[in-house]
């Protein structure tokens, strides 16, 4: 076999398994966010990868998902998070105006920390593979 029929080969098999490798990388991470009050509006929630910006708006600049509010419990799934550790923050945007109101609106952290303001590493969930958790919204003001 030639060199060029040897790095072909190389580069064949490559791209046949580059479709498994990045398969293997992106990760689904469900979070189910319990203690929902009510059908009204939206649940949003972000994983966000830099502990400086941790629970300020620009974090919800990240990885997002939302479901519609159900009273109870509702399943918010992330698709394609990459390998890493994020912070998870949640929210009950009851008015669906898409902005997080600590005196109105219930939230929730990962580890269903309760600190305020959050601690990205109380609140951070390490993605290494698909990964199942829960948190429990509560509100600031009772």
């Amino acid at each position: 076999m030639t060199i060029a029929g040897k790095f072909g080969l190389a580069a064949l098999c490559a791209l046949a398994i580059a479709p498994f490798a990045t398969a293997q990388q992106a990760a689904k991470v469900t979070v189910t966010v319990n203690n929902v009050a009510n059908a009204n509006g939206t649940i949003r929630g972000s994983l966000c990868p830099d502990a400086d910006v941790f629970a300020k708006a620009e974090c919800f600049n990240a990885v997002n998902a939302s479901a519609p509010a159900a009273a109870g419990a509702v399943v918010l799934n992330f698709a394609d998070v990459k390998p890493g550790t994020y912070g998870l923050a949640v929210f009950h945007d009851e008015d669906n105006d898409g902005q997080i109101n600590v005196f109105s609106d219930a939230f929730a952290f990962g580890n269903n920390a309760k600190d305020l303001p959050p601690i990205f590493e109380t609140a951070a969930l390490k993605v290494t593979g698909d990964l199942k958790t829960e948190t429990t919204l509560f509100r600031m003001v009772q």
